[in-house]
């Protein structure tokens, strides 16, 4: 009986499946533990290295801040600036908002505006080097959230401030140029204006030459115009909202965030476009907790962390993975990818395949696996198959691959998925998976044999 065979191996560069509904024999994972996704296949993961291990982990603290002349670590209460490799205490207990809110720093060098949850102010005065927590300042309102834009300060979600008594959570702020005054002048540089979507500015970021502002219900974008004053011009760009303020992350060129109904959307400073990723099954199980992501330049174009404390997940440029890190903030210093995390104690490599039939309806047997593989420990597979559609799939035992990579697998169904693994994710390296199969079932076949090549 000729036998046919299956390669499985674009699947591996693309790593989890952004959609649910693909169809079969699409080159998809539904499974993928412990491996980053590459233009060369799956390899190992680069862990990340925590600067300050002396921080008790406590999710979705601590937050990490690598500013250009020093640390900013935020914890649940406290707040710390970190130089010459030891930890100072910037904020007590008495200085910030409610234990849930999120830290956000803008740095100016050796000036820093930093908010936590809207209640209070922290700034760093760059002459007397002092740092002060205010409840009410005479030039900056409270806000939720804020940014650097090139010198200037960028506020959402503000408080009544001074005659102010319009500003809410709704409106987003600027600053004078060069100056953080939000005093409104006859230079008219500093100005106030309300979102056009409904509910809260709930992240500011900076992307390119743009401000992008995110909403529960929409997504819009402030930009510099110089007529016909210094000021900034408004554009909503998405109605789909973001989840929370910390399921934001990125740099200044490109944008990942969590919606408020569990995808994942990308915006890119080159056409300022919100592009939705998907990956809904993957993202909507995390949206009980803290959603928080994180971005880590280089590596091909660089990876996003998303994780909701319990699970980790790290999207590269070529697809998504799950992995053993729960991050909460990372940076990279050096060349060296440092950040906020948590371990789970599942380190073992695994994948599953998203559903095969090989295009052909009636039964198959399924009889050996070649994988592409390499490493120090030993590879195990075993295959997922059922003979109708609307059963649950059933697993063989898992096979242990010979020296060459081959594992006799005997096993007839109508689909199947394969399914591989290792006790340890530190070396993994794998390529293709050749499935080896014979068409046993012939009662729906007329004429030829599908156009498989035929190995004989």
């Amino acid at each position: 009986m000729r036998e046919f065979d299956f390669v499985f191996d674009k699947g591996l560069v693309s790593g989890l499946r952004p959609e649910t509904s693909v169809p079969r024999n699409t080159q998809t994972l539904v499974e993928l533990k412990n491996a980053r996704p590459s233009k060369l296949g799956l390899v190992p993961l680069i862990p990340l290295t925590n600067p300050w291990p002396t921080i008790v982990f406590d999710w979705p603290f601590p937050q990490f801040f690598r500013c250009r002349e020093r640390w900013l670590v935020g914890e649940r209460n406290r707040l710390w600036r970190g130089e010459l490799g030891v930890l100072h205490l910037v904020a007590d207990p008495f200085h910030v908002g409610a234990d849930e809110d999120l830290w956000e720093v803008a740095d100016y060098d050796n000036f820093h505006v930093i908010t936590k949850g809207g209640t209070f102010l922290t700034t760093r005065n760059p002459v007397s080097t002092a740092w002060t927590t205010a409840a009410v300042s005479t030039t900056m309102p409270n806000c939720t959230t804020l940014c650097d834009f090139n010198g200037q300060l960028i506020m959402g979600g503000l408080s009544p401030w001074l005659g102010h008594t319009e500003l809410s959570l709704s409106y987003i702020a600027w600053s004078d140029i060069g100056s953080a005054t939000f005093v409104q002048t006859k230079r008219n540089e500093a100005g106030f204006r309300r979102i056009s979507f409904p509910g809260e500015a709930v992240a500011v970021r900076k992307l390119g030459d743009h401000v992008v502002v995110y909403g529960y219900e929409g997504i819009g974008r402030l930009t510099p115009v110089v007529q016909p004053a210094p000021t900034f011009g408004w554009k909503e760009i998405a109605d789909v909202g973001m989840f929370e303020k910390g399921a934001v992350g990125g740099n200044e060129m490109k944008h990942l965030f969590v919606s408020i109904d569990g995808y994942l959307y990308a915006t890119d400073s080159s056409n300022m476009q919100v592009m939705r990723l998907g990956y809904g099954e993957f993202m909507q199980p995390l949206m009980y907790d803290y959603v928080m992501v994180s971005y880590i330049p280089g590596r091909d174009g660089g990876d996003f962390y998303i994780s909701d404390g319990t699970t980790g997940y790290i999207l590269t440029p070529q697809g998504l993975a799950q992995t053993y890190q729960r991050v909460s903030s990372a940076t990279l210093v050096a060349g060296v990818a440092q950040g906020s995390f948590d371990n789970s104690v599942d380190t073992e490599f695994s994948l599953v395949t998203d559903v095969l039939d090989f295009e052909v309806r009636g039964q198959k047997t399924l009889m050996l696996i070649e994988v592409g593989c390499s490493g120090a420990n030993p590879y195990y597979v075993a295959v997922d198959w059922r003979m109708s559609p609307s059963a649950a799939f059933q697993r063989t035992p898992w096979v242990q691959l010979n020296n060459e990579g081959i594992a006799t697998l005997p096993i007839t169904g109508t689909e199947f998925r394969l399914c591989l693994r290792c006790a340890t994710c530190t070396d993994i390296n794998v390529s293709y998976i050749r499935a080896r199969y014979k068409v046993t079932d012939l009662r729906g076949l007329r004429g030829e044999y599908p156009r498989r090549e035929s190995l004989i």
